[in-house]
Parts: C-alpha cells; sequence; structure tokens
C-alpha cells in the first residue's frame, strides 16, 4: 500500500488528474467526504483497493493537492477552480424569480453557478422562459417559490419545466419550497343541486399541472401529514414527492438563538398541529434549561373541519400564566389568526410571545398588526423572500435552509443515502455550546 502511494506521488498533477477521475467513478467513492479516514475504512472493509489508494492520498497528502470545500467539489492543481466528478456536472440548478436568493444558496451550498435563463413578461402579462444553455441528457433542478404573485410564479415554473422537458433532460424536478394553494388543500365542496357533492381541492389542479408539463420529481418543504390534505397525495405515483419536515430544525434553532428566562408553553392554534407542536416541544425542551409544557386551541364541539381562533366555539387548554409561548404555525398571511391568539394568551397571563412557522406570506399590513398584538418575534424558514414596503426589521427571523435543499439535490443524483455528516452532527455541537 506504501508503495502504491509513493508511485502515485511521484506523477505529475497532469498525470495524476486522469486517475483521480477513474477512481472517482467507484461506487464506494463518488466524492471525497470531510471524513476522509471514515471513507478510506470503509474501502478497506470492502476491499477496494484503488478507493483505499485514494483516501490514503487524502489523508497523507501524497503529492495530491486535493482539499475539501463544500459539498463534494475539491481542489484542481491545474486551474484552481472547483472540481467534480464527471456525473456530479450534469447537476444543473435555474432559479426562478419566486425566491432568487434561496436559489443562489443552494447553488452556492453545492459550489456550481446558476443556470443562465431569462424569464420576462409581455405588456400583457404572459409568461416568457428563455433558456441560455444546453439542457441535453442533463439532471435539472427548477428552484421556485410560488410567492406572490402566485399565479405569475406558478406559470413559471410550469413553462420552465415544460421548456426544459422538450429540450430533452433527463430528469426534471421541481423544488418547490412553497407549495401554493394551501388554502385549499382540504377541499371545498361544490353542491349539485341533490343531496350530494363533489369535493375539489386547487393544490390537486396543480399537482395535475406539474405533471403534465413533465415533471419527474417534487421536492418540497413542509407539506401537510396526510389527514390534514398532504398534497403529496395530489400526484400519481409515478412522480415521487420529497419533503423536508423542518420542525425539529426550527425547534433547534430558536433554542440556540433566543433567550428564554422563564418556562416555555408550546402551543398548537387548533387540533390539527398539535402532532407538529408536540415534535416541536420535545425536540425544544432538550436544548432549554427551563420546563416546557404543551397547551392548545380546542373546539368546543365535535366539528368536521378546523375551528378558527377567532371563533366562541374553541377553547385554549393549557397553562401559560408566567410563562413565554411560541405558537408554532403552518403559514402566517395576514396574520389575524396570531393577532387573536396572542390576545387571548395575554389575557390568560402570557409573558412573552413568539411565532413559529414554516412559510412567511406576510400579506400587506400583517407584521405591524403582529408587532402592535405583543407579538415579540416570528420565526420563519426562507422558503418566502421578505415583503417590501414593511418594516421587518427586528420582528422577524428567518432560518436558511439553502444547505438541507442542497443535500437534498446531492443526496439524490448521487443516488446515495450518505447525508452529510455536519448536518447530523450540529445536535452534538447544540448540546455542546448549551
Amino acid at each position: 500500500m506504501a508503495s502504491l502511494m509513493h508511485r502515485f506521488s511521484s506523477l505529475t498533477a497532469r498525470t495524476q488528474r486522469p486517475i483521480i477521475n477513474s477512481l472517482l467513478n467507484f461506487r464506494q467513492v463518488h466524492v471525497l467526504q470531510k471524513k476522509d479516514i471514515r471513507m478510506a475504512g470503509r474501502a478497506k472493509k470492502h476491499g477496494n483497493l484503488a478507493a483505499l489508494a485514494l483516501g490514503g492520498l487524502a489523508v497523507a497528502g501524497g503529492g495530491v493537492a486535493l482539499c475539501e470545500t463544500k459539498w463534494g467539489a475539491e481542489y484542481d492543481p491545474d486551474n484552481h477552480g472547483p472540481y467534480f466528478p464527471e456525473n456530479y456536472e450534469k447537476i444543473k440548478i435555474i432559479g426562478g424569480n419566486g425566491n432568487k436568493k434561496l436559489a443562489e444558496e443552494v447553488a452556492e451550498a453545492l459550489g456550481i453557478n446558476l443556470m443562465k435563463s431569462r424569464t420576462a413578461q409581455y405588456a400583457d402579462g404572459e409568461v416568457m422562459v428563455q433558456l441560455d444553455e444546453n439542457v441535453r441528457g442533463k439532471d435539472i433542478y427548477v428552484v421556485q417559490s410560488c410567492a406572490a404573485p402566485v399565479n405569475v410564479a406558478i406559470m413559471e415554473l410550469l413553462l420552465t419545466c415544460s421548456a426544459v422537458a422538450r429540450a430533452s433532460a433527463k430528469r426534471v424536478t421541481a423544488v418547490i419550497p412553497y407549495f401554493a394553494y394551501k388554502h385549499h388543500r382540504r377541499g371545498a365542496p361544490i353542491s349539485t343541486g341533490l343531496k350530494s357533492r363533489f369535493l375539489w381541492s386547487a393544490s390537486s389542479d396543480f399537482a395535475k399541472m406539474l405533471e403534465v408539463v413533465g415533471v419527474d420529481r417534487v421536492i418540497a418543504v413542509d407539506l401537510q401529514r396526510p389527514g390534514q390534505g398532504h398534497e403529496a397525495c395530489f400526484f400519481s405515483p409515478q412522480i415521487p414527492v420529497e419533503t423536508i419536515m423542518t420542525t425539529e430544525m426550527a425547534a433547534k434553532y430558536m433554542a440556540k438563538r433566543m433567550h428564554f428566562p422563564r418556562p416555555v408553553c408550546v402551543v398548537a392554534p387548533n387540533s390539527e398541529t398539535i402532532k407538529k407542536a408536540r415534535k416541536f416541544e420535545l425536540k425544544f425542551r432538550k436544548r432549554v434549561l427551563v420546563p416546557t409544557s404543551l397547551g392548545a386551541f380546542l373546539p368546543k364541539q365535535a366539528s368536521s373541519g378546523p375551528v378558527a381562533p377567532t371563533s366562541k366555539a374553541f377553547e385554549f387548554m393549557g397553562d401559560v400564566e408566567g410563562k413565554d409561548v411560541v405558537i408554532v404555525e403552518d403559514l402566517v398571511d395576514t396574520g389575524a389568526t396570531c393577532v387573536e391568539m396572542a390576545r387571548q394568551l395575554r389575557a390568560a397571563g402570557a409573558a412573552d410571545i413568539y411565532v413559529c412557522a414554516s412559510h412567511g406570506l406576510f400579506g400587506p399590513g400583517s407584521i405591524e398588526r403582529l408587532r402592535e398584538s405583543g407579538v415579540k418575534k416570528v420565526v420563519v424558514l426562507n422558503t418566502l423572500p421578505l415583503p417590501e414596503g414593511q418594516d421587518w426589521q427586528g420582528m422577524v427571523e428567518q432560518i436558511p435552509i439553502g444547505k438541507w435543499l442542497a443535500q437534498l439535490i446531492k443526496t439524490e443524483h448521487l443516488r446515495s443515502n450518505d447525508f452529510d455528516d455536519d448536518l447530523e452532527d450540529e445536535d452534538a455541537e447544540d448540546m455542546r455550546e448549551l
């Protein structure tokens, strides 16, 4: 083994590069990971001498100028630029106007540039999409959040996916951090004039549109669970739908970044979010030094659907007197629900009130409305851009999810189950800091 490493290190950098390219094509070593010693150990266990040689060179630095940067990008000794294995070069990221900043964050985490494309609107409002790079045989990921104006964002997503599919892309994946028409996910009854009704949901129509334009796979963030109008149920079995569940991520973020001097009560706005609030509370209690509890707004009588907190037919179950409160929501739009909950929680003796939601739509006047209600801070994911024209400074804080989406894209592209160690080791790091 030492002889092999010595002979390899004696070669020039230009001679070493094609050998490294061949070694990287082995299934065990798609890209060099940060844990090079662990990689070499796995290669030795499987009897892969070539992979072991590469792992040993990475550890010993045997004349090969390879160093880890981000998400598997290595250093090329000839051109001093990002270097990727052949199959990894086939990834292309297209950023939609719905959240261009998040798309750039994903591309940066992957160590690549956004694909060149143009999107514009004609005078009558029609959307035009132009691809400025060749996508034939490539693995394309279209990152587009359905931000306001939502219908324009959806049309841009559909036309982009259609253009990519028609241009002979190998696979088209729609990365939709915020899946639109969540307000309609439970379905609305359509009367037939008889004693029967059809159930219809705009979310199902959106899913069918994505299938028709040639989308092969969907990646989203915090889709609802089965029984709550799960958007994934609207897709056919031929379209895999993968969602990142961020409840525990948000709990870790708030416990690490914010100070809670008093006991904390985690509140669910309705019966459908109790499981989500419970998961948040279980993860949160492990990272704070104060007692935690769970509360919820529940209907007084049985109901076939969710009951808004503004209704007189609900009551709060829990104890918030002298405690800080974290309201766990799916999304914040007008803020009316959170404002009403904050009013009643204040009346019950709550101290500081926080809102933690997956998506921040923040309609006109919503942030000011939340500030006046006594909510101290609203924490949301950066699935949607913060609205212009509203004073959100000091009131809204966003959790970045670009690296999580990038890792999921990388894992899916390489057909690997290796999730980055840095993401998994954050639990231990958080505990050490506490």
